[in-house]
């Protein structure tokens, strides 16, 4: 008895210990406090067995059950978002380069495309084409005869140049003169395997060139026929209309077929014949000289000394009439008359003289 008393002595805290714990006293040498009702002095957690319950299975829950998982908040890469290593925000992340593999031409290609998706458009935009035959297959280099024949068949080319189907506008058809130079272009057409759709577009652009070619020149010639004649005019002042009689007389002397063809021809350089100075000049030259008198009677080709004579007579007809008459004054009382008597009179005898 008076052992257990000692014991219990022995842990009996101070008088003056206010934690009112019936003053027991923590072993000196931080032994464990014997076990009971009572709380250790250092305040700590008390025993499992009559404390409260571990932290760790019903105080705060774990960590892992606060947080949802990382992969459940952000959607996966492949959704619209960038891988996590693309810090460029670059939609193709770095797939250009693995589907180019190290091949510069791939990847230059690929750059043309702003992402994944324009890629991908592309390809099914240039399949559609494919399939509504807007792109032509190429042919083969060094192609057989018979690799030649197929893909043209499958590209609307004819075999050959006389089989095109030509489609002229507004029903256009290729006249005689025309046909053997159409002929030649239609030969180089096939021989670049032109389609008949292409020859055709050639053909039109032919006629229509044709014809802004002839308005052109027409337009040229007017205005050099005009040019001229104000310079003759200018040069030739009164002489100018006898002298252009004298030169439709002198062509009047060629035969019919001639004439036409003097008349529509063309100098070297392209001039028109008929309104060139130089040879306007030339041909009233020639005229005075095979014809004197040329001036004086137009147009009387061969029979210009019984022109001469016929009008002579008229005249000298009006000379003798009435005193009075018409006809007397005609000649009489008009200078214009007398001055037209003595011009033929002076016409017969250059006649005469030839």
């Amino acid at each position: 008895m008076y052992v257990t008393r000692a014991v219990m002595q022995k842990y009996r805290a101070p008088a003056d210990d206010k934690t009112g714990d019936g003053g027991a006293t923590p072993p000196a040498d931080g032994a464990t406090p014997p076990t009971g009702d009572t709380p250790p002095a250092d305040g700590g957690t008390p025993p499992d067995s009559k404390g409260t319950p571990p932290a760790d299975d019903k105080g705060t829950p774990p960590a892992d059950k606060g947080t949802p998982p990382a992969d459940k908040g952000t959607p996966p890469a492949d959704k619209g978002t960038p891988p996590a290593d693309d810090k460029t925000g670059d939609p193709w992340g770095g797939l250009r380069e693995k589907i180019a593999g190290g091949d510069e031409k791939k990847l230059a290609r690929l750059n043309r495309y702003a992402s994944p998706q324009a890629a991908i458009d592309a390809l099914f935009a240039l399949q559609t084409r494919i399939s509504a035959g807007e792109l032509r297959s190429v042919l083969p280099k060094n192609a057989t005869p018979e690799q030649i024949a197929t893909w043209r068949a499958e590209n609307g080319i004819p075999e050959s140049p006389d089989k095109y189907e030509l489609k002229l506008r507004d029903g256009l058809v290729i006249g005689e003169a025309d046909k053997p130079i159409i002929d030649e272009a239609l030969k180089v057409l096939h021989g670049t395997n032109a389609t008949s759709a292409q020859a055709s577009a050639l053909v039109d652009w032919y006629y229509n060139e044709t014809v802004r070619q002839a308005d052109v020149r027409a337009q040229k010639d007017k205005e050099f026929a005009q040019a001229n004649e104000d310079l003759l005019r200018s040069e030739w002042k009164d002489e100018f209309r006898p002298n252009m009689n004298m030169v439709t007389g002198l062509i009047s002397t060629m035969p019919a077929e001639a004439q036409q063809l003097f008349m529509a021809g063309r100098l070297a350089n392209g001039d028109p014949i008929m309104s060139h100075p130089a040879v306007l000049k030339t041909l009233v030259t020639w005229a005075r000289e095979i014809n004197p008198v040329g001036t004086v009677v137009h147009n009387a080709g061969a029979n210009v000394a019984s022109a001469i004579e016929d009008e002579i007579s008229t005249i000298e007809k009006k000379m003798q009439a009435p005193k009075g008459s018409p006809e007397y004054k005609d000649y009489w009382e008009s200078d214009k008359t007398q001055a037209r008597y003595r011009e033929l009179l002076e016409a017969r005898d250059r006649v005469a003289k030839k």
